[in-house]
C-alpha cells in the first residue's frame, strides 16, 4: 500500500529566501503538489541526484550568485533533456525572461505568485507533457494528476 504522497506529483522549488520558500511550499502543497525545498544550487543537484523531481521551479539569483539559476537551468537540461523546468524569478525584464527560455527553460514566472500562476503552472505541466511523446512512460506519469488541481 502507497501513501498519499507516493501519488502526489513532486516539485523541486529552488528558493534561497527562507519567508518565500515556506510561502511557495504551502501554496503549491495545498494545489496538491508535494513540494521538496532547496536553499541553494548544489543542494538542488543533490536532490536530483537521488530522486528526479516532476518539475523544477527555481529562481536566478541565488545568494551571492546573483546568474547561479542560470547555470542550474543548463546543467539540469543538459542531464535531464524532458524534465520540466520553470524559473520562478523577482526579475522581470525581457532580458532574463528571453535568456531563461533560450538556456531551456519551459517557462518564465514573476514572484508574485497567486492562484492564476498556480493554474499556470498546471497548464504549463500539460503542455509539457503533452509535448513529449513518451514522456508517461519514461516518468510513470500521467495527465489524471493535473486534474486534482481545483480552480
Amino acid at each position: 500500500m502507497t501513501d498519499e504522497t507516493d501519488s502526489r506529483r513532486r516539485i523541486l522549488l529552488v528558493e534561497d529566501e527562507p519567508d518565500l520558500s515556506d510561502n511557495y511550499t504551502l501554496a503549491l502543497g495545498r494545489a496538491g503538489f508535494d513540494v521538496e525545498a532547496q536553499a541553494s544550487v548544489a543542494d538542488c543537484l543533490a536532490a536530483v541526484a537521488v530522486r528526479v523531481p516532476d518539475v523544477v521551479l527555481l529562481d536566478i539569483g541565488q545568494g551571492a550568485h546573483g546568474e547561479a539559476g542560470f547555470d542550474l537551468c543548463r546543467s539540469l537540461r543538459q542531464d535531464h533533456p524532458k524534465l520540466p523546468i520553470i524559473f520562478l524569478s523577482a526579475r522581470e525584464s525581457d532580458l532574463d525572461v528571453v535568456s531563461g527560455l533560450r538556456l531551456g527553460a519551459d517557462d518564465y514566472l514573476t514572484k508574485s505568485v497567486s492562484l492564476a500562476h498556480i493554474k499556470r503552472i498546471r497548464a504549463k505541466f500539460t503542455a509539457i507533457y503533452a509535448s513529449f511523446s513518451g514522456i508517461q512512460t519514461v516518468y510513470g506519469l500521467g495527465y489524471r494528476w493535473l486534474e486534482r488541481l481545483e480552480y
